[in-house]
């Protein structure tokens, strides 16, 4: 199982409708997200509007080309790029994927 972390910050005036997003996803996002490969998903949020995000596959190329044929997953990406202040490392100007340094415990 392959391990992923990102991290994007979020405008400061968007951080209320962000969480607002989160609050409620869509079943049909959820459910093209597990059909896609991707489990142990998880979200956080800093007060400064940094997010972390971590979630598990077995291959992150297929998850992607899953992803990219789900319409849930793309009005959510559009949805979320707009909250979305990246920065200029970002792939695709959306998130900055994180280097796994250690797995301390398994």
């Amino acid at each position: 199982m392959q391990r992923h972390a990102f991290m994007i910050k979020i405008k400061p005036d968007h951080i209320d409708a962000y969480l607002a997003d989160h609050s409620a996803l869509p079943p049909e996002l959820t459910a093209d997200i597990k059909a896609a490969g991707i489990s142990n998903s998880s979200v956080w949020m800093g007060p400064d509007g940094i997010v972390f995000g971590y979630f598990e596959c077995e291959d992150w190329e297929a998850t992607r080309a899953k992803l990219a044929e789900s319409k849930a997953n793309d009005a959510w990406q559009t949805r979320m790029h707009e909250h979305q202040e990246p920065p200029p490392s970002a792939v695709d100007n959306m998130w900055i994927h994180m280097l796994e340094m250690a797995c301390l415990v398994e």
